[in-house]
């Protein structure tokens, strides 16, 4: 319609259900400024959401260092039963992953397989990383 909004918000869930274009600020720098779908495309990611039982929060540990280890996650975090990894590129290793849990004795019950979030591509700049 040939308008601008501004939305300032620390809320990442919220600018990326309002916002085509987002710029974020870092150290008070611009660290980015992009059309959100070309900021998930550039980041080269993708998000897997796991739903994990029958592992210790110390085996989920293991195995997201291990994963890191072998190159085929970029980042990993647990709130068990959920797991969530961030994948390079995109294609998710599904059978590695699988694998990997059924091998510590745990079960996979759910997997969720997306693009990054807006939170992603933020975490990722404002840990050194370009996007």
């Amino acid at each position: 319609m040939g308008a601008t909004i501004f939305l300032t918000t620390q809320v990442m869930e919220e600018a990326e259900a309002l916002c085509n274009r987002v710029a974020l600020l870092f150290n008070g720098e611009l660290a980015l400024d992009s059309p959100l779908h070309e900021l998930k495309a550039r980041l080269g990611i993708t998000r897997v959401e796991m739903s994990v039982t029958g592992l210790t929060p110390e085996a989920v540990e293991a195995i997201l260092g291990r994963w890191k280890d072998e190159n085929l996650i970029a980042e990993g975090t647990q709130s068990l039963p959920r797991v969530t990894v961030l994948v390079r590129g995109d294609r998710a290793p599904l059978p590695e992953l699988v694998q990997a849990v059924m091998n510590q004795g745990g079960r996979l019950t759910h997997i969720d397989i997306r693009p990054p979030s807006l939170e992603d591509i933020y975490l990722h700049v404002v840990k050194g990383g370009q996007a």
